[in-house]
């Protein structure tokens, strides 16, 4: 219930340039209710804002991403290690020039996977009429 609050206050929002202080409303939230997993939801809506933060980039210095999410280098390098692993974000971490490498190549090479896929199941459907009808 309280993620579904917290996620639906971000999507209203957008980013934290509206809303600078939603880890305030959050954490005051979470007190007036006494819950528990303050942390673990401050990660997975820090984590979707750092998402939607890096989306339009290819390569960004990870001291702006600091700077933009109001939280420390190590947490977002933290953050970064967490979605690469997972696969939610596709890159390379530079750790001497501190910048992050984003793969936007695999976005591409899936689609034409999916349209080469596709053309094959319409290949495979044309030879099939074509043989019912002789």
């Amino acid at each position: 219930m309280v993620m579904n609050i917290c996620i639906y206050y971000l999507e209203i929002f957008g980013t934290r340039d509206r809303c600078p202080d939603y880890t305030h409303f959050i954490v005051t939230y979470c007190r007036l209710k006494q819950l528990c997993f303050v942390t673990e939801l401050l990660r997975n809506i820090r984590t979707q804002v750092l998402i939607k933060l890096i989306k339009p980039y290819t390569r960004i210095h990870l001291p702006f991403v600091s700077q933009e999410l109001n939280i420390d280098l190590d947490e977002v390098e933290s953050l970064l290690v967490q979605c690469i692993l997972d696969s939610t974000i596709h890159g390379r971490i530079d750790q001497v020039n501190q910048i992050l490498d984003l793969d936007k190549e695999e976005q591409g090479s899936a689609r034409y996977s999916a349209l080469e896929a596709w053309s094959s199941q319409i290949n495979t459907l044309h030879s099939t009429i074509v043989g019912r009808i002789m």
